[in-house]
C-alpha cells in the first residue's frame, strides 16, 4: 500500500461457536463480553485501506492494538513515504515513525483533518459489522475467512476493499480456537 493510507481496528467478541474444547462455559448467542471497554476478551482486526484501492486487515490479538502486533501485521504491506491516517490511538503515532512514514491523526470527535480522514475504514468496519450480523455469531477461528468473503460481497465500495487472508490451513481441525499472530 502506498500513498494516504487509512488504517483503524475493529473488535469482536470472542466465540468459540461449534468448539468442543472450550475454555469456558458456553455464552447464549449475542452475551456481552464480561469486562467493559477494550479487553483479553475482544479480538483486534487491524485493517489499511489505501487511496488506490489496495487493502490488508486480518486477526492479530487480544485486547487493544499494539506496536509490535503492528510491526508484525503491517511489516512489509506499507511503503515508507507513505501518509498514514488514524485516530488518536498512540500505537499507530510511534508505528509511523518506526516504519518511516508520516502521520496524520483525526482528533477524536472529528472528521477530517483538512484532506485527510478514515472515513473509507470506518464505513467499511461498520459494512463488515452488518454482513457478519446475518450469520448469528460467527466463531473466531473462521472469523479471517469471513473478512475475505465480506471483502468480495461488500460493493458499495466499488474495488477498495479485497482484505487477504495471509493466514491459510489444510485442514479445519489444524486451526487454532484463537488464530492471532
Amino acid at each position: 500500500m502506498s500513498g494516504v493510507v487509512e488504517v483503524d481496528e475493529a473488535f469482536f467478541n470472542i466465540s468459540y461457536k461449534g468448539s468442543r474444547n472450550m475454555p469456558r462455559k458456553p455464552h447464549k448467542r449475542g452475551t456481552k463480553a464480561g469486562k467493559r471497554g477494550i479487553s483479553n476478551e475482544q479480538v483486534c482486526v487491524p485493517c489499511a485501506i489505501d487511496r488506490n484501492k489496495n487493502s490488508y486487515g486480518k486477526i492479530s490479538n487480544l485486547g487493544r492494538v499494539t506496536i509490535s502486533t503492528l510491526n508484525k501485521m503491517f511489516e512489509g504491506k506499507i511503503e515508507n513515504d507513505s501518509i498514514i491516517c488514524s485516530d488518536s490511538n498512540s500505537a499507530y503515532r510511534k508505528f509511523s515513525e518506526g516504519v518511516g512514514c508520516r502521520h496524520v491523526e483525526v482528533e477524536s470527535g472529528r472528521y477530517r483533518n483538512g484532506v485527510y480522514h478514515i472515513n473509507h475504514i470506518n464505513s467499511y468496519h461498520s459494512k463488515l459489522k452488518t454482513f457478519l450480523r446475518r450469520f448469528n455469531g460467527v466463531s473466531t477461528k473462521f472469523l479471517n475467512n469471513y473478512l475475505v468473503w465480506s471483502g468480495n460481497m461488500i460493493d458499495d465500495l466499488g474495488d477498495l476493499v479485497k482484505i487477504v487472508c495471509a493466514q491459510r490451513y489444510r485442514t479445519f481441525s489444524d486451526r487454532g480456537l484463537i488464530p492471532v499472530i
